[in-house]
């Protein structure tokens, strides 16, 4: 964990550099995941609970509509190496798929 921290030490002079670069408010990467979250799992209540806030609070405040589509790229958005991985295991075949296609 100390190699490699969740969050690094210097993460709000990172942050600064990024807001003078990009017009982007302090809270930017939250109303982003309940917007996406919401799209994905269909649920205003179950975004709530995640972060703690009332649905109503979501709705007025955080809620920017998104498509399940730019949800799911979203979500789907890893690192090279376990993104590759993924398509390694993506692209193998099953035991019940090579049975099927057998038939």
């Amino acid at each position: 964990m100390k190699r490699f921290p969740i969050i690094p030490a210097n993460l709000q002079h990172i942050r600064e550099k990024v807001a003078q670069k990009f017009p982007l408010s302090h809270d930017v990467t939250r109303h982003t995941f309940i917007s996406m979250f919401v799209a994905k799992f269909r649920s205003i209540g179950e975004a709530a609970i995640q972060v703690g806030n009332s649905e109503n609070i979501i709705r007025k405040h955080y809620l920017d509509l998104k498509s399940q589509e730019e949800a799911e790229e979203f979500f789907g958005i890893l690192p090279r190496r376990a993104q590759s991985k993924a398509t390694k295991a993506a692209a193998a075949p099953t035991p019940d798929s090579a049975s099927r296609a057998a038939a």
